[in-house]
């Protein structure tokens, strides 16, 4: 077995990345990390599931890929440019998510 190779990326991970170094994002999670979301959520059909910090919508892609048709996800982030960056590729693909730009107090 050879980990270092990941297979089943989503779709849209690429163009994420490339979002990514295109507008300065230094925070995108690891492909590991991705592969464990994407397991997680594979093991809880019908799941609703929150995600807090979206950030560009890289770590939500591979959780969306684990989810099964009757599963949601809510995705919370205080960057509303990163929230429509995520909006605009994801929306495309899944109509039960929700993004939401968190407002800071004061």
């Amino acid at each position: 077995m050879n980990d270092r190779i990941i297979q089943n990326k989503p779709k849209i991970h690429l163009q994420l990345e490339a979002k990514s170094s295109e507008i300065g994002f230094t925070m995108p999670s690891d492909l590991y990390i991705g592969c464990l979301l994407k397991t997680l959520i594979a093991s809880k059909p019908k799941g609703n599931f929150l995600e807090l910090g979206t950030g560009i919508g890289l770590s939500l892609s591979w959780m969306v890929d684990g989810m099964d048709p009757d599963s949601t996800i809510t995705s919370v982030d205080n960057d509303s440019q990163l929230i429509e960056i995520a909006k605009g590729f994801l929306e495309r693909i899944l109509e039960s998510i929700w993004l939401w730009r968190m407002v800071p107090n004061g």
